[in-house]
Order: C-alpha cells, then sequence, then structure tokens
C-alpha cells in the first residue's frame, strides 16, 4: 500500500512537473524571443532602414516596387532580405558583448504602414552569425533553414550596391579563391587564397612566388572590393567616338569563386562620342569575352588595377 502511495506521489509530482514545462517551456524560451524579434512572415513592409557604421540607407515601396532615392532596387535582393528577416533559426545564445567584439554590426529596421514591425542588429562572430534587440544583453546565433552554407552577410548586407540593378559581381573575400592582375601600370600577379584562407601571390612577370614579399593584410583588402560591383548601363555604338577602343585593354582583372564561378573584367578607357580625352569617372568594361560593353565607375576599378608594386 504504501509502495503503491508513493508511486502515485512520484506520478503526481511528474505530471506537475510535465505541466510547468508545458507553460514556461524553458528550452525554446530563448527561440520563442527570437522569434518576437524577427519580422512576421507575410508582414506589410513600407520602408526598410539599413543602418551600418559608414551609411544610412532607405528603402520604400510603392506599389510593390521598392525604390532607394527613387531609383529602382534590385527585387529579388531586398526581397531576399525580406524572406531571411522572418524565417531565421536559431543555433544557441550567445553575449551581445562576444556579437559587438565580432566586427561590423549592421542594424535592421521594418516599419510598417502604421508601426514597427521588426527591429534587430546582425553581425557576424567566430561561431557564424548572429542577432540581437537594441538594449539586449543576449543575443542568438542564427542560420536560415534550407539555406545552412548560405553566407548570411550577403543577404543582411549594409553596401547600398547589393541592392541595386546591373550587379555585375558581389563575392565575400571569404568566396573568393583567387584573383588575377594585369593592372594599367606595373607587375602583374596571382593571388590565391586555399580552404584555411591561406595566402599565396605569385609574380607573374617571372612566375616567381613573391608570398613572403608583400604585405598579407593588403592583398586580403584586394579580395574584399568583389562585395557588389555594378554598372550603370550597357553601351551601344553610337556612345563611343569612333576608332578609339584599342586592341589591348586598358587593364584586365580575373576573379574566381571557391564555388568555379569565374569573372574576367577587360577595362577600356571610354571616349565619349565628340570627346577628345577618355572621360575621368566612367570606363567601358567587357565581361567575361562578350560584348556589349558595360559603362562601370572606375569607384569600383580603381583599387583593383594596382599592380603588384602596391602590396609590398
Amino acid at each position: 500500500m504504501r509502495q503503491r502511495t508513493t508511486i502515485l506521489i512520484i506520478i503526481l509530482l511528474l505530471a506537475v512537473a510535465g505541466g510547468y514545462l508545458l507553460l514556461t517551456d524553458p528550452w525554446t524560451t530563448t527561440g520563442r524571443e527570437l522569434n518576437n524579434m524577427l519580422l512576421p512572415k507575410g508582414a506589410d513592409v513600407s520602408s526598410i532602414v539599413v543602418i551600418s557604421g559608414y551609411d544610412t540607407i532607405r528603402f520604400v515601396q510603392k506599389d510593390s516596387v521598392w525604390y532607394l532615392e527613387g531609383e529602382v532596387l534590385n527585387s529579388k535582393a531586398v526581397e531576399n532580405l525580406l524572406y531571411a528577416a522572418a524565417r531565421l533559426q536559431m543555433t544557441g545564445v550567445i553575449p551581445v558583448s562576444a556579437i559587438i567584439e565580432g566586427g561590423e554590426l549592421t542594424e535592421f529596421i521594418f516599419q510598417g504602414k502604421r508601426k514597427m514591425l521588426a527591429n534587430f542588429y546582425f553581425g557576424t562572430t567566430g561561431q557564424g552569425d548572429a542577432v540581437f534587440q537594441p538594449g539586449a544583453e543576449t543575443g542568438y546565433g542564427v542560420e536560415l533553414p534550407g539555406f545552412e552554407d548560405l553566407p548570411l552577410e550577403k543577404v543582411f548586407s549594409s553596401n547600398r550596391d547589393h541592392y541595386r540593378k546591373h550587379l555585375l559581381v558581389s563575392l565575400l573575400p571569404s568566396e573568393v579563391r583567387s584573383v588575377t592582375v594585369i593592372p594599367r601600370s606595373g607587375t602583374s600577379f596571382l593571388a590565391v587564397q586555399d580552404s584555411l584562407y591561406d595566402l599565396e601571390v605569385v609574380d607573374l612577370s617571372g612566375m616567381r612566388n613573391v608570398t613572403d614579399h608583400v604585405d598579407e593584410r593588403k592583398v586580403r583588402m584586394l579580395f574584399s572590393y568583389f562585395n557588389a560591383i555594378r554598372y550603370d548601363k550597357v553601351v551601344t555604338d553610337e556612345d563611343v567616338e569612333p576608332g578609339t577602343i584599342p586592341e589591348k585593354p586598358y587593364a584586365t582583372v580575373e576573379v574566381a569563386s571557391f564555388d568555379d564561378r569565374k569573372w574576367k573584367f577587360e577595362v577600356y578607357q571610354w571616349i565619349k562620342t565628340g570627346s577628345e580625352e577618355p572621360d575621368i569617372f566612367e570606363s567601358l568594361v567587357i565581361v567575361n569575352n562578350s560584348l556589349p560593353y558595360r559603362s562601370v565607375n572606375y569607384y569600383y576599378l580603381d583599387l583593383l588595377m594596382r599592380g603588384m608594386e602596391s602590396y609590398y
């Protein structure tokens, strides 16, 4: 009898404990907190503000079209951001201090017609991607279910060019396997990084390994310059002064990614119709040996066209 009473008491205690866990759900509390932080699925977002340490950009939606300062944006890039902002999944709990120490943070604010729908910071740590709310002490490691291998910093980009149309290439430094530069002046070279991100630099003029003679930090900066390179428009023959494009490019840059994608940019100075001197802001670029020309601002290209001497 006593044994039966003991068993009944144990069962009762287990039932009470189970009910408590069902109500409080301590193992998924942090998951719920993350869900409360994120953008509600299917929310009607009218504007998005992206704030980084060097820029603040605001996208506005009108009649199902996204704009930035009156310019129509690449709808796919914006929709990818909205999709991910509503579907992140927790991988762990991380102190906000560790996320801040991890490097650059970007704040995202999603606004509806009448109220703010979501507001959080996105950052990357040594353990992966993470988010946290302003003022919080605890953040959450996150991934996007079904896209676990996707670098989320590409989706949650603070680079305004990432969201604009006419994107030629957008690679994170960690995605770049090799860069070949045949510069406008100076020595041609090849820079390669392996799966462990160890660098090797080769002087192409003499096929010499010069890794020990270059500044590693400068070479790694080169790998970061392929984050959102865009063109302004396709250029027709009517836009070019006849006979002004030489056979040899002004400079050539090739980049390859770890997933075996390749881009080749042949850069030419652009002498516009009726002009005698090259345009100082815009160039003509042939991509992967295929015409037509595209106009690309030197803002994206100047740092890519330096010879190996710039990396000592």
